[in-house]
């Protein structure tokens, strides 16, 4: 079982039955930012507030805000909302691809990094 800031009010990181937790507290980074394509790489332990603030600088922001303490990974895992959801949607609608290293060792990528182009038009104007 995942477990990064142990911030959840679902208590998600908790194992009734037992099991395995990997801790990933330390996989804080933002890998990559692409600003012309909108996008940015991060580890499952970034704070939202810590990327917002690394990625201020280009013009861009990431509107998903569950509360002050919230990590990445554990917004994903639970699709969290926010006081901006209404505006901007949950965080299902602000991931692009993930990453997933499964327990048997296999490596699974959702999708990979679309580039600005038609497919972003389209998914900035919901067109699909």
């Amino acid at each position: 079982m995942p477990y990064s800031g142990g911030s959840s009010l679902e208590a998600n990181f908790a194992a009734p039955f037992g099991g395995m937790t990997i801790d990933f507290a330390f996989m804080d980074q933002v890998l990559e930012l692409h600003a012309e394509d909108m996008d940015v790489v991060v580890q499952p332990s970034v704070p939202w507030m810590q990327l917002n603030e690394q990625i201020k600088h280009s013009g861009l922001f990431f509107p998903v805000d569950p509360g002050p303490s919230a990590k990445i990974g554990g917004m994903v895992g639970t699709s969290c909302s926010g006081t901006n959801a209404v505006r901007y949607g949950t965080m299902k609608e602000w991931v692009i691809n993930l990453t997933v290293v499964l327990a048997d060792g296999r490596i699974i990528k959702t999708r990979k990094r679309p580039r600005y182009d038609v497919e972003i038009k389209m998914l900035k104007t919901s067109i699909f």
